[in-house]
């Protein structure tokens, strides 16, 4: 086992510096820096951050105290916890109770002994006020989860809203559910219980459906005492139409009543269970339906929570986070119930590639599911941009994907309509930021986001990380080698990693690039932008091109030098593919084009691309929309869809697949973030407000790509100064906008 000596020895340099580096301090030079890192590598040597902490006098160590981990809600919660705190130099200590106050005491005083700097506790006796006081006269924090204590008055409680969970779905299916509604809950001492039954009462009260107390029943936290609960609901004469459980376990017990008690000929009674954020039904019956609880990132929450108390920078009373559900309830119909509605086939247009892919394996089980019948039309880009075009094509469709960048354009034109009376809530499946962009125009609702798409840089982790580049690009910049922040600085990364302007570059090219006219567009824009410039000069004035946009497409034009001279003929899937063949250190590249590359292909990256927000921070504006255009012959079977698809059980499968559908459940989705890094990395990146035409411009999308492309390439193929290709295209552009 190698040691800090060891370590000091090879990289010639005393024990204590070695200390200062891995301690983190700043005033070891860069230099040294990187001959004890390397000299680390080298011997295989891991500091020993229990060593460390005990130096400090403190254990770093946050107790958590959870009922079991048999049900799929805790022990999500305590993934969510353990995987927010990797990293941070704290650790996880578990102890299991059983919901039994024993076995919390132990745990308890298990955890005080050990010195934990915190406690995370789903208690089974919220009423017991002198076991929290021993505990606060030891200083240890606590923060109390989903059941919060009656006995003190302000806690620091983390929990999920169940009382809206409930009231909504209950809500949800009462217009189409007329036989009676029965909810079984846990223990009712616990206030997450208690939360339930309010919800679920309030929900009949605003309908006006008569509740008595036999629709309430409590049970034992496991499946044998709801099974003996159900079962009695469903001998009575007036058997449950729709039964309500507030944990997994309860389902279970309920869905073996199910199939014992009830008569097979009469309709099944629907089950409506709280789960952790059920995204696909995986081999169970169409009448159980779930609402989703994200204990993933309740456990995230919680244990954040822990580490500010431990180091003291969150206060320890009355510190209270209530996560949201995380998606509406949508209530799935029988077919036959759903086929009396839908009088005609939805007619879908949507763009090709792998999220409409994805849509058409759905869109069986969406058939299945309700009823309706669905006919889709896959269309090119090229076909695509004739809706901008012409807009009266679009009302052929039930059912229109179309682009960001035409969407208001079409939307003033009248041909999409309004859906904020045929959702049902179904949009707030999405942040605020997102409905602006994708679905709202003049504030009215006219679409939801479809296809969430920004540009990123895709760049090559191991030769960004190897020190031997960091070392070399040092020397020859005297700076540090580091994700590009401007493209001044990703044309000098460029540079170095490309072979002909670098010997030494360990590629062949820096980066990748598109060069034909219209993925020129999308490529210059952001260097444009970046600096301040415009293409467009007020009606009667000189049509000079403004410098700051001369300097930005001179700047593009050096960066281009550092690509495959071909990439003047390449679009993105050329460049995608120059890319992952190792050819190239970087790429510039809408991360939807990357997803659809990587649904055709089987590459092995192992790990080795990167993603991070575009240099200069200015992203053109991209991804795609539903939309219901004004001659829809089923506006509410086309509702029906988009409702259906935001539901956290359609949304993150269907991203799975190959979409990119930006709900809340997909974004805040710890497996899709693994998955598909890019993807919350494009959220994050999306433009605030920047357009791509100025307002009431007489002048197309379509039309400005291929003028403005046109001249790109012109410049690119060295027929014309970037001032000449400037100047053509402000021409053009005032010629075609007068005609």
């Amino acid at each position: 086992m190698p040691t800090m000596k060891d370590v000091a020895k090879l990289a010639g340099v005393s024990h204590g510096t070695v200390s200062n580096v891995i301690n983190g301090v700043k005033t070891v030079n860069h230099d040294t820096v990187i001959r004890v890192e390397q000299a680390m590598k080298q011997l295989g040597y891991r500091p020993d951050a229990k060593a460390r902490s005990l130096r400090q006098k403190k254990t770093n160590t946050i107790g958590v105290v959870l009922p079991n981990l048999v049900d799929n809600l805790y022990s999500r919660f305590y993934t969510g916890a353990e995987e927010k705190l990797r990293g941070t130099g704290y650790s996880l200590t578990l102890c299991l109770t059983d919901d039994c106050p024993e076995n919390e005491l132990a745990a308890l005083r298990r955890l005080q002994q050990q010195r934990v700097e915190a406690i995370v506790l789903i208690s089974c006796q919220p009423d017991q006020k002198e076991v929290f006081d021993d505990l606060a006269v030891t200083g240890i924090p606590v923060v109390f989860v989903q059941r919060k204590p009656r006995a003190l008055s302000h806690p620091v409680f983390v929990g999920t809203d169940l009382s809206e969970s409930i009231y909504r779905a209950a809500s949800s299916v009462l217009p189409h559910t007329p036989g009676r509604l029965c909810l079984l809950t846990g223990n009712p001492a616990f206030s997450c219980e208690e939360d339930a039954v309010r919800g679920f009462q309030q929900a009949l009260t605003e309908a006006q459906r008569l509740w008595q107390k036999a629709d309430l029943r409590h049970a034992d936290h496991n499946k044998e005492s709801a099974f003996r609960a159900a079962m009695w609901w469903l001998q009575s004469a007036q058997r449950p139409a729709v039964i309500f459980t507030t944990c997994g376990e309860h389902a279970k017990g309920v869905l073996a009543a199910i199939e014992m008690f009830q008569d097979p000929a009469s309709p099944k009674t629907m089950v409506v269970s709280v789960e952790n954020e059920s995204w696909i039904q995986r081999a169970v019956p169409s009448y159980i339906h779930k609402i989703p609880q994200d204990f993933l990132r309740l456990g995230a929450l919680a244990a954040q929570k822990a580490q500010e108390l431990a180091e003291g920078t969150a206060s320890a009373v009355g510190n209270t986070s209530l996560l949201p559900s995380p998606d509406p309830f949508s209530p799935r119909f029988s077919p036959s119930s759903a086929a009396s509605m839908s009088h005609s086939p939805l007619r879908l247009a949507l763009l090709e590639g792998a999220a409409s892919y994805a849509l058409q394996l759905m869109l069986p089980r969406f058939t299945g599911q309700t009823g309706v019948e669905t006919e889709t039309d896959i269309l090119s880009y090229a076909d695509m941009q004739q809706f901008a075009r012409t807009p009266s094509l679009c009302r052929q469709y039930d059912l229109l994907q179309t682009n960001v960048l035409w969407f208001h354009p079409l939307a003033e034109a009248g041909v999409f309509l309004p859906l904020g009376d045929k959702l049902c809530g179904s949009e707030t499946a999405f942040s605020a930021p997102l409905l602006q962009r994708y679905g709202l125009h003049n504030g009215t609702l006219y679409a939801l986001p479809y296809m969430l798409d920004a540009q990123l840089l895709f760049y090559r982790k191991d030769l960004f990380e190897d020190i031997r580049w960091q070392r070399l690009f040092f020397e020859q910049t005297r700076q540090d080698l580091r994700l590009p922040q401007s493209w001044e600085e990703y044309t000098q990364v460029a540079a170095f990693f490309t072979r002909s302007l670098n010997p030494e570059s360990p590629v062949p090219y820096g980066t990748t690039m598109g060069g034909c006219p219209f993925y020129a567009v999308y490529g210059f824009l952001p260097y444009l932008w970046e600096k301040g410039g415009t293409l467009f000069s007020p009606a009667g004035s000189s049509l000079s091109p403004d410098p700051k946009a001369i300097a930005a497409l001179e700047q593009y034009g050096r960066t281009f030098a550092c690509a495959d001279p071909n990439a003047l003929q390449w679009g993105w899937a050329e460049q995608t593919t120059q890319f992952v063949a190792g050819n190239a250190a970087m790429m510039i590249l809408y991360q939807a084009h990357y997803r659809d590359y990587l649904s055709r292909e089987t590459i092995s990256t192992d790990g080795h691309i990167g993603v991070a927000p575009l240099p200069g921070g200015q992203s053109v504006p991209g991804g795609w929309s539903l939309a219901v255009p004004t001659g829809c012959d089923s506006p509410f079977d086309a509702a029906l869809l988009l409702r259906w698809l935001v539901s956290p059980e359609n949304a993150i499968p269907y991203n799975v697949l190959g979409g990119s559908l930006p709900t809340e459940a997909a974004l805040t989705s710890v497996e899709l973030q693994k998955a598909f890094p890019w993807f919350s990395c494009a959220y994050e990146s999306l433009p605030q407000k920047q357009s791509l035409l100025p307002e009431n411009l007489p002048l197309s999308v379509p039309d400005f790509e291929s003028i403005l492309g046109n001249q790109l390439q012109r410049f690119l193929k060295k027929e014309c100064s970037a001032q000449q290709a400037l100047s053509a295209a402000m021409t053009l552009f005032r010629a075609h906008s007068l005609t």
